[in-house]
């Protein structure tokens, strides 16, 4: 992929064209994007983005993802002229140990801006990454996803009760770096026209030297139907399959949409899950000559994420062809059938059908993939999942990485450089360094706890990822005995759990049951 500082650069889009763009410029966001910056980012890397996306001449991506997680709250933190609303702000957190009486009298206390809620989960969180690295690239590339108004949800607990969902109140239009636009397109169901506003929100590099737009379509106007107005409230609701296939052709129909309105010129469209599949249905209905369908496929890109059942969405023929029109219901039947005489259409086979770049996530996943659809075993690839480094980097690491860059060179320009750390592993003060910054962070995450008596000397395990059964959350307490019995052999050990189960999922709702269960057993050996 070309860099867009080396790419001969389209000059018509100038600040005064994107200030034009935003909905309501004059009124909200003036004083906080002008022609030198963008929420206190200079603003140059923005039109050097826009004109490439506009070219003839780039190479341009569309990446389409049901969620990001940028986290913006640690990272590439933008800034607003006035207070930000409080429903933006995350002031405490809950905790629930075997220390009852600290859990009644203490939160954690964070203070700390609420990242966009836009994801669920380790899917999202990829999506960001990949778009930050792009950024950091320099990559000419637009993310589409969702706004979601509730987000995923917010989490609360009672003891008796497990996990409680509760909805979480946010205001896009007072969140830093976020802009609404005034393009609105529409996409076509059996029930109506369904009304979308684009909003923008721009991933920087590391150096703020490139930036690029993730666009999110948001359904929530006074003009949709109130039951259309709420197709982009929750992220993943599944109670009803009208939800989900509406979600599935707002992030496919409209994202195609939305790129066109924009005036984008896309080379390749990447479909992060299955869940992005009708951006290819609405590609193909494109077509004057069908005879054109090899040449679209080659500009498709699909990530396959999970062998896992839930990740591979299924739709009966009379549900899809009762919501969409004739034309998207037609083409999911042509595309989307995993046999000739099923009646279910399967989102992942729309893709793996119609993509030329398929990829697993990982090398043994790759091999369960070949396995899971022998059909497609030569087109599927392996490209093993990476985190985004200045994300997830700490500071104590930074500072340890920075100390020896006789060896590691510029690693935050180049960050593969830092493999060359195994040079290291045979030097005393580098061991000793890199237990010191450990030490660092793990002083840091004993102050959060500090009212729970957690103690950095003590061994710590921590579990934090998505809450599903797959996952094995509970394994660690498998066998509570034994913990106790380890811990009078070895000394004291802390165990530090966090996550969120989908409202829907029992079993990983059931988990957090037996969690808080093993953690009320343990409250006799306090």
């Amino acid at each position: 992929m070309e860099n867009t500082s080396t790419k001969q650069q389209d000059t018509t889009y100038t600040f005064e064209r994107f200030r034009s763009d935003i909905f309501q410029y004059e009124t909200v966001y003036k004083d906080d994007v002008t022609d030198q910056q963008y929420f206190g980012f200079p603003i140059e890397p923005i039109l050097a983005v826009e004109n490439s996306l506009l070219s003839n001449t780039a190479k341009s991506i569309a990446y389409l993802s049901m969620e990001y997680g940028i986290a913006p709250s640690i990272y590439n933190s933008f800034k607003l002229t006035k207070p930000m609303d409080n429903k933006n702000n995350f002031f405490t957190h809950e905790v629930f140990s075997n220390q009852w009486l600290c859990d009644y009298l203490f939160k954690i206390k964070t203070d700390k801006m609420l990242d966009i809620p836009i994801y669920g989960g380790g899917l999202g969180v990829l999506a960001g990454d990949s778009m930050k690295s792009a950024a950091d690239l320099g990559f000419s590339i637009a993310g589409i996803g969702i706004l979601w108004n509730k987000g995923y949800f917010k989490q609360k607990f009672w003891y008796k009760h497990g996990q409680i969902p509760e909805e979480l109140m946010w205001n896009p239009n007072s969140y830093p770096g976020l802009v609404p636009l005034n393009n609105v397109v529409e996409i076509t169901t059996k029930e109506g026209n369904i009304k979308l506003r684009l909003w923008k929100y721009y991933v920087y590099s590391y150096d703020k030297k490139s930036a690029c737009p993730i666009i999110l379509l948001d359904s929530n106007l006074p003009e949709n139907p109130e039951h259309f107005q709420k197709l982009t409230d929750q992220l993943y609701r599944s109670d009803d399959v009208w939800w989900k296939i509406l979600q599935r052709a707002i992030l496919g129909i409209g994202g195609i949409r939305a790129l066109e309105s924009l005036g984008y010129n896309i080379d390749i469209y990447h479909l992060n899950e299955g869940h992005a599949a009708f951006a290819f249905l609405e590609k193909y209905l494109q077509l004057t000559d069908k005879v054109h369908l090899d040449n679209l496929k080659k500009s498709f890109a699909y990530t396959c994420h999970t062998p896992v059942e839930a990740g591979h969405d299924r739709f009966h023929m009379n549900d899809v062809s009762r919501i969409l029109t004739e034309p998207y219901s037609e083409a999911a039947t042509l595309f989307g059938k995993e046999k000739e005489k099923d009646d279910l259409i399967n989102l992942t086979y729309i893709c793996l059908n119609n993509c030329l770049n398929i990829n697993a996530v990982a090398q043994k996943h790759g091999e369960i993939t070949r396995l899971q659809f022998p059909k497609f075993a030569s087109k599927v690839k392996a490209i093993t999942n990476g985190v985004h480094a200045h994300t997830w980097i700490s500071q104590s690491f930074k500072d340890l990485f920075n100390k020896y860059q006789s060896v590691l060179g510029n690693w935050e320009n180049t960050p593969e450089n830092l493999e060359k750390v195994t040079q290291l592993k045979n030097d005393e003060a580098f061991r000793k360094d890199i237990f010191e910054a450990h030490q660092i962070n793990k002083r840091q995450l004993m102050n959060i706890l500090r009212h729970w008596q957690v103690d950095e000397n003590v061994l710590t395990i921590g579990w934090a990822r998505r809450i599903a059964g797959y996952k094995r959350p509970a394994l660690i307490f498998h066998d509570v005995q034994k913990i106790i019995q380890i811990a009078r052999d070895i000394g004291p050990i802390q165990i530090i759990l966090a996550g969120k189960a989908h409202p829907n999922d029992n079993i990983g709702s059931a988990h957090i049951d037996e969690i808080l269960d093993h953690i009320d057993q343990l409250n006799a050996y306090n």
